[in-house]
């Protein structure tokens, strides 16, 4: 057995299944104190055995089967879970938990316990609203992001995604967040929290890293002003060190206010050699 100082939790023994579905809270309460570590196998033979497997794969749907068969009877414990239709919306690229109450039909407490289960696991995690500007006021719930695009893709039932469509933006949009998230960590630049900032006004930034880059991520690839409208209104209160628009655009360009509009591989370009991201911790 691998880890064997570790405690082993086996999601495919019944009782501890069934428990951990109806009460995922109990996994936090009973171990929360523990150093040593956890093992819930499910999970492990996710995260160690199937992602290089699905990279070179020519069947990559194949694969993640067993991964939304674990999800869904997870998500089966409660009443909600019970509509095919509606959780397959809950684990969609990005998600305010809102959105998340009004599908299910389930308590608050219920959906956020079922997030924090899967944030435990390492099946995804939240991006929390960026508070500092005062002049408009900022939605007060987090988006939920997978942490893999091909499942998001998978729980979703999508193939493919169209340059142009709407499931193409939110594609590119997860992509981008979770590289930055990757760097950040590979990095070890715990100092520069991500966040993303949207208004009631509907003025949003898909991502900020810091107080010092805000990032749009938009699919078009002709980026107008309506596409600038969020970043130039976040930079009337706060001085970011770089603004960036990642869009399609064939070529980089910078606006007449100091916006970059960049390719999307550009941006990871810059991103893995160091450029996004300067200067010490």
């Amino acid at each position: 057995m691998e880890f064997p100082e570790a405690e082993h939790i086996n999601l495919l023994e019944s009782q501890v299944f069934r428990e951990l579905s109806q009460r995922p809270e109990l996994l936090r309460q009973r171990h929360n104190e523990q150093r040593k570590l956890i093992v819930i196998d499910e999970v492990q033979r996710l995260l160690t055995g199937s992602m290089p497997a699905i990279l070179t794969s020519d069947t990559p749907w194949k694969i993640w089967k067993p991964t939304r068969a674990c999800i869904s009877r997870r998500r089966s414990a409660t009443k909600a879970m019970s509509d095919r239709s509606k959780p397959t919306r809950a684990f969609s690229t990005s998600l305010a938990y809102p959105t998340a109450r009004s599908d299910a039909g389930v308590p608050p407490r219920t959906v956020r316990e079922h997030y924090r289960l899967l944030e435990d696991t390492l099946l995804g995690f939240q991006l929390k609203p960026y508070r500092k500007a005062k002049k408009r006021k900022p939605v007060a719930t987090s988006k939920f992001y997978m942490f893999d695009t091909g499942l998001a893709h998978y729980l979703m039932r999508r193939r493919s995604a169209l340059p142009g469509s709407r499931e193409y933006g939110d594609a590119l949009e997860h992509l981008i967040v979770l590289e930055c998230r990757a760097w950040l960590s590979y990095n070890r630049r715990q100092d520069l929290a991500m966040t993303f900032w949207h208004t009631h006004s509907r003025h949003e930034v898909d991502l900020l890293i810091g107080d010092r880059i805000a990032i749009e991520i938009k699919s078009a690839e002709n980026i107008g002003n309506h596409h600038l409208a969020g970043i130039r209104a976040l930079a009337e209160e706060i001085e970011f060190d770089r603004k960036i628009v990642v869009g399609s655009e064939r070529l980089p360009r910078r606006t007449d206010d100091g916006i970059e509009i960049l390719p999307a591989e550009e941006f990871l370009r810059q991103l893995w050699v160091g450029e996004i991201v300067t200067g010490a911790v």
